[in-house]
């Protein structure tokens, strides 16, 4: 199983999302962009998103505490 690393909140939205893996260990295989593979915590099915390193620090999500 996965074990999240840390915690980020959406601002617009406050969903708030489980890191497992961030861009120093993940990257696309077609482009090897780096990527945060992440979940969002209330999702019952689990799915496993990913969203490049530049989206996911612009600004629009925060650091949340474990």
């Amino acid at each position: 199983p996965l074990r999240d690393v840390y915690k980020r909140q959406h601002l617009k939205t406050g969903t708030e999302y489980r890191i497992f893996a961030g861009p120093d260990r993940v990257m696309l295989e077609n482009s090897s962009e780096r990527v945060y593979m992440y979940r969002d915590r209330h999702d019952p099915r689990g799915t496993l998103w990913v969203r490049s390193q530049d989206q996911m620090e612009d600004g629009r999500f925060e650091l949340v505490s474990n």
